[in-house]
Parts: structure tokens; C-alpha cells; sequence
């Protein structure tokens, strides 16, 4: 199995994720930590699962209805790099740097 580590972006878009649905149902926000949970395991046993994104030198998608995540592999294994809701647009900051282990 593979090391899976995720981005500070990623972890701060769960964090704030986490707070707004908490406002308004603890079982939403049970759900996306749930979901989050089952798609690390997934990458962390099949890295090459997501479809690679166009123009992108090697990012993969994966999709966790109604999530979108973009990973990399390296040769630490899988950096998570942005989680966002599918209805967001998927332009973010290109110089995060920053990551967390």
C-alpha cells in the first residue's frame, strides 16, 4: 500500500467543508469525513485509479460524488493536492507549496 499525505489546501478545503455542513446536519458532515476516509484507502491501494487530467502533467482525478479529487503520485506515494465539490470551478491557487505528512 501506498503513503497517502494531503496537501494544506486539501486539508484546509475539509476543514472549512466540515464546519459549514456541521451548521446544518452532523450526519452530512459524518458523511464527508466518511467518504474521505474511504478514498485515501482507495488511493493508498490503488494509486493509479483516478483518470489522469488533461494538460496536467500527471494529475489524476477522482471523483467521490460530489467531490473531486486531484492527486499526484511521487515517489513518496499519493499527494492529495485539492479536494473540491464538483459544482465548484477547479482554477485554485497554482503556488501552494505548503504540505502537510
Amino acid at each position: 500500500m501506498k503513503k497517502v499525505r494531503v496537501s494544506t489546501m486539501a486539508s484546509d478545503y475539509i476543514r472549512q467543508e466540515r464546519t459549514y455542513l456541521s451548521k446544518f446536519s452532523a450526519p452530512a458532515a459524518g458523511e464527508l469525513s466518511r467518504k474521505l476516509r474511504n478514498a485515501q484507502t482507495l488511493l493508498a491501494r490503488h494509486p493509479e485509479l483516478g483518470k489522469v487530467k488533461p494538460g496536467s502533467n500527471g494529475v489524476r482525478i477522482l471523483v467521490v460524488a460530489p467531490y473531486v479529487i486531484e492527486y499526484e503520485l511521487d515517489s513518496d506515494g499519493v499527494l492529495i493536492l485539492i479536494i473540491r465539490h464538483g459544482r465548484q470551478d477547479d482554477r485554485h491557487d497554482e503556488d501552494e507549496d505548503i504540505y502537510e505528512e
